[in-house]
Parts: structure tokens; sequence; C-alpha cells
């Protein structure tokens, strides 16, 4: 099996690019987040390859009015790899590193909107986590901050995002998509922190992955000016207080330590909330890498107010958050994924919330 892109000497093994190596949870991502500092404008949208799965999903959501509206798509993936559209969903790469251009055509969203950057790509620390002897998570990711253009229309109403920031992350390797096989053992803890912040002059990056007791298999921090090379910082550290009866964040500190200077503090008041499900995150139906059917959408909305915090499906969040550093305010978001136990936030179980 050959992939167009073969033609283009970009190969960094004796394979086709058509042939992935590794495994049914082989995964190639797209993701990006705008957002405006009055909650006006909030939304995101995801689109993800599996290639031995031979599936290709993407989703749009908008945080508007108090509700949250979804459009989900999937299908056969795409025999060219060149090809970044499903269905009503289309991310076009217009110069890579720089400038994407989304398009969404249903009835509930509509619209074109183009991302051009605020920063370079920053390269985080490579993903790897082997825990019970199994390739659980083995990935790269890297995240680039960035400023919005253009408008959608949702629920009937125009949203214009001109002025709104925001960021977007690419990601490919290898971590738990699609229906598990049988056999395959239950993810027993997970406890994901991510933080991506917009300032004026520059923006802030945060995230770390713990282990139940709270020692780190993964973290990475990183100060960036315009469009100077980013700073990653010696380490980060964090505090955050759950919000009772829930999995999700009450509030947050997240500090980040340069190699040379001080230690830098960001204060974190969340805004409004984001379900990661209304992406396909930990959604009952339309998880992601599933098989849906040829040519499949649908769409969803739901009411903020009344989402239950307690099932599994809506642990997932990411919270709009005003960002402070001493006199000097921003706007982002803090994404917060716990499964089971994690002993700094005082959760215990598989997926109790705090009392």
């Amino acid at each position: 099996m050959l992939d167009p892109l073969d033609d283009f000497p970009i190969h960094q093994s004796a394979v086709s690019l058509a042939v992935n190596p590794m495994g049914l949870n082989a995964y190639d991502r797209y993701f990006f987040n705008g957002y405006s500092e009055d909650g006006s404008v909030f939304f995101a949208v995801a689109m993800g390859f599996y290639p031995n799965r031979g599936v290709a999903d993407a989703a749009f959501s908008v945080v508007h009015e108090g509700r949250q509206h979804s459009v989900f798509t999937s299908g056969r993936m795409p025999t060219d790899r060149r090809n970044t559209r499903v269905g009503d969903i289309e991310i076009s790469i217009d110069e890579p590193m720089h400038t994407f251009t989304i398009r969404v055509a249903h009835e509930l969203i509509s619209g074109e909107i183009v991302f051009e950057r605020r920063s370079q790509p920053l390269e985080e620390p490579r993903f790897s986590n082997t825990t019970s002897g199994f390739g659980l998570f083995d990935y790269t990711r890297y995240t680039q901050f960035g400023s919005w253009t253009g408008s959608y229309t949702v629920d009937g109403e125009a949203v214009a995002v001109d002025g709104a920031v925001g960021c977007r992350d690419r990601s490919w390797g290898h971590r738990p998509v699609g229906h598990p096989p049988g056999s395959a053992p239950v993810m027993p803890q997970f406890f994901w922190l991510w933080a991506p912040l917009n300032f004026a002059d520059g923006s802030a990056h945060f995230d770390v992955n713990d282990f139940a007791d709270g020692s780190r298999w993964h973290d990475a921090g990183f100060l960036t000016t315009g469009l100077e090379a980013p700073e990653q910082v010696q380490s980060v550290d964090y505090e955050m207080p759950v919000a009772p009866g829930t999995r999700w964040a009450e509030r947050a500190t997240v500090v980040l330590r340069p190699w040379k200077g001080e230690a830098r503090t960001i204060e974190l008041e969340p805004m409004l909330r984001f379900q990661m499900k209304g992406l396909g995150y930990g959604h009952p139906q339309y998880r992601h890498g599933s098989w849906q059917a040829d040519d499949f959408v649908d769409s969803e909305s739901i009411t903020l107010s009344e989402v239950d915090p307690g099932p599994r499906e809506n642990h997932h969040v990411q919270q709009l958050v005003r960002a402070t550093e001493g006199n000097r305010v921003g706007i982002g978001v803090l994404e917060v994924l716990v499964i089971g136990p994690h002993e700094p936030t005082g959760l215990t179980g598989l997926f109790d919330v705090k009392a």
C-alpha cells in the first residue's frame, strides 16, 4: 500500500507512509481552541486519524449563552494523508506552523475561522508511560499560541471571533483510542493538568501528569515573548483545590521556575466550563477512533448548569480562566482530567468526586 506523500523525501523508516507499525492505538491529532476575555467566544475543534483502525473523526464545539453545542463527524480514514477534511469539518493547513483555516458546514454550527500564530511551536518532552508493562502512552506533542479572525454561526446566531486568542496542539503516536480489546487492562489512574495562557506580551504554558501519590511521569513549562524562541523552564509546580462534588478545579496556582531569574507564580480563576466530551473525549457514544458509519454526522446540545459532575463522561473539562501574575492579567484555559485516586488533591476511588 502506498500514500501520495511517499513521493516526498520525508520517510523515517523503510515502510510506506500508509503503513503505521504502532498497533491499533496509533493516532494523529489536531486540536484548536479560542476564547475572548469576556467569554462571549469560547470554542474548540478536534480532528483525529487512526491509521490502523481505518477511522477518522472530528468535532466542533461551542459554548454559547450557557449551552454547549457540538457537531460530530466520522468516517473511513482517507487514503491520501493530505486530506484533512472529515465530513462537515475541514482543517486547511495554509502555511505550516503559521496559519490554518477551519471550516464547518452544519445546520447547528457553520462558519470559517482563521488561526494565526502568536508564538513559535513549543515541543513538549515526549509523553511516555508504560505502567503495568504495556504501551499505554507514547507520543509527541507540541503547542502553539495564536489569534483568531472570522466568524461562525451557532444555533442561528452569528459570532465574530476577531480578537479572540487561544492555542492549538498537534500530537501523534500511541495512546488509548477506539473500542479497547476485551482483554485489555483498564486504565487504573490518570492525572492531567494543562494550562496554556495568553497575555498581551506573550504566553505561558504549563502541564503535568502525576501518578496517584503525586510523583510525576511528565511535566513541562514554557514562557514566550512574541515570536522569539520559547524558553523552557527548569521546573513547574501547582496547587489545585478541587470544587466540592466534582473532579473540576475550584481555582489553581501554577508556578514556572526559569533557569535564570525568580519563579513565576500565576493565579487561575475559573470563569466558564467546556465539557471535553463535546469533542469526543470520553463521550459514551462518540469515543475517539470508534467506528460510527460512512460519512457520519450528528449534533448535540447541553445546558452546562444541568451537567451532573459525577458521571465519568463529565470529569474531563477545560475551564476558561483569568490568569493573574502580579499586575499582569491574561486569559487561558485550565484542562483537568483525573481518573482514579490522586493524593495531592484528595481524590479517592476510581471516579469518586470531592466530598
